[in-house]
């Protein structure tokens, strides 16, 4: 007769909270936005030992910790999990800092990432050379505008003249 092997359930917290933290890498490996996975770790593991013990807690359970610190560090705060003790509102301030912080920086590096290019092609359409020294792109910029300005002086004395022609024939 063949013996099966029963898998042991899921029971305690550290087992939840080990899952929890190996989801949320898998998460950040797949899709690699932000290194956020350390910071919602350590927040977590800190958030439970500051406010495990506290009667007042409402962070007992390491998947509470998850929740709190994956929610804090994306800045949305539900406000079904807070930290009651002041270590724990001071990881609370950290979390919420760095979060912010994280945040900037991917709201700059797209915002760049969608600018750059077409500064690039304005660049190249008017002949401007980016890898040049910037003192050498300023002049060439400075020479550009000499020239279309140029271009529109001599155009507005035809203009002048077609005026001062047609100005003539009426006084005449």
């Amino acid at each position: 007769m063949a013996t099966t092997s029963k898998q042991k359930p899921i029971n305690t917290n550290y087992e939840i909270f080990i899952l929890g933290v190996s989801c949320l890498s898998i998460f950040n490996l797949l899709f690699e936005l932000l290194p956020i996975d350390p910071y919602i770790e350590f927040a977590s593991i800190f958030i439970l030992a500051t406010e495990r013990n506290d009667p007042n807690a409402n962070i007992k359970t390491a998947s509470d910790a998850l929740w709190w610190a994956y929610v804090t560090v994306t800045t949305v705060g539900y406000g079904d999990k807070y930290p009651v003790t002041n270590p724990g509102r001071l990881v609370g301030v950290l979390l919420l800092t760095i979060g912010v912080g994280l945040f900037g920086v991917l709201t700059g590096y797209l915002a760049n990432a969608f600018l750059k290019p077409k500064a690039a092609e304005q660049h190249e359409q008017e002949g401007v050379n980016v890898s040049q020294e910037p003192l050498q792109v300023g002049l060439q910029e400075i020479k550009r505008i000499i020239v279309e300005q140029e271009q529109y002086t001599v155009l507005l004395k035809k203009r002048l003249e077609t005026f001062e022609g047609l100005l003539q024939e009426q006084v005449e």
